[in-house]
């Protein structure tokens, strides 16, 4: 979805997302501690049954097997719990949320294995938790139709996400993120705007998207052309040059990156919009 821009400045509609999905777990929260007693009660397949209760300011849970496991002692605020197929195999598991600021949460997640009978808790590699923006899971959403986790935190004004996803033998990988925006260290030196990453499961970066203001991307992603003419591009490679170009000074709006050499603009004409890649050495010359 577009941004939207009016006289007076719309708060985005990502933003109001975030401030709706912190309230409405807060919300939930209040509820939950006001109407649910102790021991909570889990179903995680027919005929087998778990439950949760507190002892002091521990909340244990009670195995199917008769294992206890202590899931959270909070200081001061109540953890949420919820069930859910958290790993998309068809089985409810259970996520314990832990208010750790005003929109911020920490997730443990505790799947269950059909096998076992037991749940299982999920373990960060620490690999990926070296990578992450939220370190571990924070204010999680599910995905279905991806079958991936939604993972977003917040720090200062700026809210980052990272996707994560589980296999069936309960690995666990970063498959996307957002990425804040920066100005290249290396050639070609220039501004990239907050972006949307997509990884395969190896790490390799499979595609970099410009995050829209809509979605918690910067208000402006707008890059004119540095260079006298520069042709365009149907594709990123070389063998896809068109006899299109633009010219010094025409401004235009980044729509994505393919590594360090091409990037895909949007340039707004009288006719319309036409969408190209250029190749950043054709922009900037050859790499350091």
């Amino acid at each position: 979805m577009p941004a939207q821009y009016l006289s007076m400045k719309l708060m985005p509609l990502y933003r109001i997302h975030c401030f709706l999905f912190t309230a409405l777990l807060l919300t939930s929260h209040h509820t939950f501690a006001q109407q649910t007693q102790f021991p909570m009660a889990l179903h995680p397949a027919p005929e087998i049954s778990a439950h949760i209760k507190k002892q002091g300011n521990e909340y244990v849970l009670i195995q199917p097997n008769g294992q206890h496991i202590t899931i959270a002692s909070p200081d001061n605020q109540e953890p949420v719990f919820s069930e859910e197929d958290d790993n998309f195999d068809g089985y409810p598991d259970l996520s314990v949320a832990l208010p750790v600021s005003m929109v911020n949460f920490e997730t443990s997640l505790y799947l269950y294995v059909p096998v076992s009978k037991t749940y299982r808790v999920v373990e960060m590699p620490k690999k990926i938790v070296q990578q992450q923006n939220c370190k571990g899971l924070g204010n999680i959403d599910l995905l279905p139709e991806q079958k991936v986790i939604h993972s977003e935190c917040r720090s200062g004004p700026a809210w980052s996400y990272d996707i994560l996803q589980i296999e069936p033998d309960g690995s666990i990988w970063l498959s996307g993120q957002s990425r804040d925006a920066e100005v290249g260290k290396v050639w070609p030196h220039f501004y990239k705007p907050k972006l949307a990453v997509q990884y395969h499961r190896d790490g390799t970066v499979l595609s970099e998207r410009v995050l829209s203001y809509s979605e918690g991307g910067d208000e402006d992603a707008g890059w004119k052309v540095p260079v006298k003419r520069l042709p365009l591009y149907s594709a990123p490679d070389n063998t896809a040059k068109t006899r299109a170009y633009l010219i010094q000074g025409d401004q235009t709006t980044m729509l994505a990156f393919r590594g360090n050499d091409w990037m895909k603009i949007a340039w707004h004409g009288k006719k319309g919009t036409i969408k190209r890649w250029i190749s950043l050495k054709d922009a900037y010359g050859k790499t350091d």
